[in-house]
């Protein structure tokens, strides 16, 4: 089959695929090439069918899955004589199998320390249950809205490193990018 394609696939920093992102395509005139190609979020792969050889194609992602930071990038590419992508330059993340014509992107995960301290000293304090919302599940008095499940809870000085000392605790992957939230101290 001569019918020119590009399969677009998420991932995460581990090559595990990741549903979610927001991609446009623009094509040489700058006109949008991917109208209704994007939609399903629920998919982490995408294959365009019926491109055209030649012109540059500019993939942008528009948003990053929940737990991801989005590329800045804008990648361009084009189809050549024989079916197969080029990229026009090299981006932090982004990988081709000529092969198969597939882009991969690779996003970093958010990633969130958070540490319950005394003032002034070091250490963890241990057993303080705290709870993170999403702002939108907050009122201005600090009340939970709606009965909304909190993004995450955990008691201090519960996490340990592998020496097994007590560390602060990391969330990795679940906040998403440019939100924001609200950390709650339900039992001090």
């Amino acid at each position: 089959n001569d019918r020119t394609f590009v399969t677009i696939v998420k991932i995460d920093s581990e090559g595990n695929p990741v549903p979610g992102a927001k991609f446009e395509l623009r094509d040489g005139n700058n006109k949008n090439a991917s109208e209704g190609r994007f939609d399903d979020l629920t998919k982490s792969s995408y294959t365009l069918y019926n491109l055209s050889y030649g012109p540059d194609y500019t993939l942008i992602e528009l948003e990053a899955p929940d737990g991801y930071i989005s590329i800045t990038s804008k990648i361009s590419f084009y189809i050549d004589e024989n079916n197969r992508v080029i990229l026009n330059d090299e981006y932090e993340g982004v990988t081709l199998d000529a092969s198969t014509n597939t882009i991969s992107i690779a996003n970093k995960e958010t990633s969130v320390s958070i540490s319950k301290r005394e003032i002034g000293k070091s250490d963890e304090l241990k057993g303080a249950t705290l709870e993170i919302y999403n702002a939108s599940d907050i009122d201005d008095e600090g009340n939970v809205i709606n009965d909304a499940a909190p993004v995450e809870t955990w008691v201090s000085g519960s996490d340990v490193d592998e020496n097994g000392d007590i560390t602060c605790h990391v969330i990795k992957a679940k906040l998403a990018a440019d939100n924001d939230y609200i950390i709650r101290e339900t039992i001090a």
